[in-house]
């Protein structure tokens, strides 16, 4: 999901319910309750910063790499410096995109929503593992499997994390 989606979520959190009307559903007790599984993937894609990712990969898409035979040997300057661009990004953008849904809803919620924020870093930096000639490849004992590996847990944390995050509100 886009940190746009994620900011407004973040406000609309705090906003207070509003009473149904005579065009909104309302919640009938034979209704199914969501489940705790579909809540938990839905938490693993809204975390995703697609917006960040995608440029991220179009950056590292055309960064130079060397023709060494050793992929962890080629310079790896370029890619980090870039990493490390998208990474501050991260929270700049969530932060500027959440002020203006924050503003639009009348000053709902906190000033910067913590949790969302080192989510959306989290879930970059797990993804940045997944992608081709990440950073990561520059250190030769890497696999990509690691990153595989990696990124599947920390989204599944988030989820969880999110889960716990919403319970205590």
């Amino acid at each position: 999901m886009s940190l746009w989606a994620t900011a407004t979520a973040a406000v609309d959190r705090h906003r207070p319910a509003r009473p149904p009307g005579p065009l909104r559903e309302q919640a009938t007790a034979n209704a199914p309750a969501a489940s705790t599984a579909s809540d938990v993937a839905a938490q693993l894609i809204r975390y995703i910063p697609t917006e960040l990712v995608a440029a991220y990969a179009t950056v590292i898409g055309i960064l130079p790499i060397s023709d060494s035979a050793a992929v962890c040997r080629s310079d790896y300057t370029s890619r980090w410096s870039a990493f490390a661009v998208f990474v501050i990004l991260t929270p700049v953008t969530l932060q500027v995109l959440y002020v203006v849904k924050r503003r639009q809803a009348g000053s709902v919620g906190p000033a910067i929503p913590w949790f969302d924020h080192v989510a959306a870093l989290v879930a970059f930096l797990a993804w940045t593992l997944v992608l081709p000639l990440s950073p990561a490849d520059s250190w030769c004992d890497w696999s990509p499997q690691y990153g595989v590996a990696i990124a599947a847990v920390v989204l599944l944390l988030l989820g969880l994390g999110a889960q716990l995050a919403s319970s205590k509100r």
